[in-house]
């Protein structure tokens, strides 16, 4: 073997290097996270400063690949078929025959090995490398891809032009920058990933839902419902409102008057009465404790309800109904409570979990837990534009709440299992195993 021919061969490994290289930062670039290179170029790292520079001008540097890439080809198509073909002419030389035959077949032998060099060394295994490792494929030919972009930006540039002209020709506008702009379905699917991958735990992972889920309940959904609603009246003696005080153990109570709820005069704060000197004698001095109710439709978003509770500072809200009446009230408390799941003080020894795991996949449900929470639990879809509440939903698919009545809707089993003033109040629910 000649020199020349060593030379042609070592030539040809530098070329399929050199789109190994191409290949591999086309792939990873597209697939590095742009987030992810700014937090490290924030940390002072050189090679992600170039990074996050190539990231911004995203179709500028895919051109540059691209040109690499086609010089590549066109070096490995020119000088390996005839290097191969100089190897290979000999072997078939041995089998005597014909020339025409014997320089075809060499021709095609050595056009086909080239091209398997080429796409398997040369593309597929460097594609396959990038996509699995972008980050750290990145992050090692940043510098050689930077140093042949300075090289080539002119004609890179040129025919980056070109190339726009010709897509705006078909209506396309060129690639302006990456694409890191994700719905919220999307960000949704990233976080479930990361938490099936161990990438962030089952607490965090509930947090973000539940700020997704945020957005989208209404004030009624959360409300503690006028029914359950306790109050000061005016028009009881000083005596008993100091005993209701007491006996509930509550911060804020709204104040009515006549046992009418639907006429909420204002908001009774019982830290004020703890730090006043004056002495209580009628009912009447309790006026100046007394702060006006802040009222909102009970179609309101919660997130809208909780700027009102912070512009106002005011941690206790009226939700009225479409006719103006008492529909409820919402607490900060209740707003709380949607991103960080139930909060439980010292005053809470008594109350019961509004959803209580069971044994074989039963759950003890409270009346008022929201259907939204229902679907949730059990993956179901229960419509819930008419009524906000499980209890609700069963007693309007059925039209009755009678103690240890067994219904099956969609693919839940419901028993009713308390009843008070006719309204369901506790179920056990579970999913049917179809």
């Amino acid at each position: 073997m000649d020199l020349s021919i060593l030379i042609k061969i070592l030539i040809i490994i530098l070329l399929l290097m050199a789109s190994a290289v191409f290949v591999m930062f086309e792939f990873a670039l597209v697939k590095l996270r742009p987030t992810r290179v700014k937090e490290i170029a924030e940390e002072g790292n050189k090679t992600a400063k170039i990074l996050l520079v190539m990231v911004e001008q995203l179709d500028h540097y895919l051109s540059a690949t691209q040109l690499g890439i086609t010089i590549v080809s066109l070096g490995l198509g020119w000088l390996g078929e005839s290097t191969f073909h100089a190897l290979f002419r000999p072997l078939f030389d041995l089998v005597h025959l014909n020339e025409t035959l014997t320089h075809t077949i060499s021709l095609v032998v050595s056009f086909a090995f080239m091209t398997l060099l080429h796409v398997v060394l040369g593309e597929l295994v460097p594609k396959t490398i990038a996509i699995q490792a972008a980050e750290k494929t990145c992050f090692k030919v940043a510098w050689p891809m930077y140093m042949f972009d300075k090289v080539m930006r002119p004609l890179v540039w040129l025919l980056n032009s070109l190339a726009n002209i010709v897509a705006k020709l078909f209506g396309f506008e060129p690639a302006a920058e990456h694409d890191d702009i994700h719905s919220e379905q999307e960000l949704r699917t990233i976080m479930k990933l990361s938490r099936a991958h161990g990438q962030i735990n089952d607490i965090e992972y509930r947090y973000v839902e539940r700020v997704f889920e945020f957005d989208n309940k209404i004030a009624k959904e959360i409300m503690t419902p006028r029914t359950e609603v306790e109050a000061i009246d005016m028009s009881d003696s000083l005596a008993v409102i100091m005993r209701q005080l007491k006996q509930e153990e509550y911060t804020r109570y709204p104040v009515i008057e006549d046992g009418d709820k639907d006429q909420i005069i204002g908001i009774l704060n019982v830290k004020k009465l703890l730090f006043t000197d004056k002495k209580l004698e009628t009912t009447e001095d309790l006026e100046e404790y007394i702060t006006p109710a802040i009222k909102v439709f009970e179609h309101t978003p919660i997130s809208q309800v909780l700027a009102t509770i912070k512009q106002n500072r005011e941690h206790m809200i009226v939700i009225t109904d479409e006719y103006g009446g008492t529909s409820g009230i919402v607490t900060l408390e209740d707003i709380v409570e949607e991103l960080t799941g139930e909060i439980r003080d010292e005053f809470d020894e008594d109350e019961q979990s509004l959803i209580k795991k069971l044994k074989n996949g039963h759950y003890l449900i409270d009346g008022w837990v929201p259907i939204q929470d229902v679907n949730a639990l059990f993956h179901v879809q229960l419509p819930h534009e008419e009524v906000d509440t499980i209890g609700a939903y069963v007693y309007l698919e059925k039209y009755e709440a009678k103690v240890g009545a067994v219904y099956s809707i969609d693919t839940l089993t419901f028993i009713v299992r308390k009843v008070e003033e006719n309204q369901i109040r506790t179920l056990e629910v579970w999913k049917d195993n179809k």
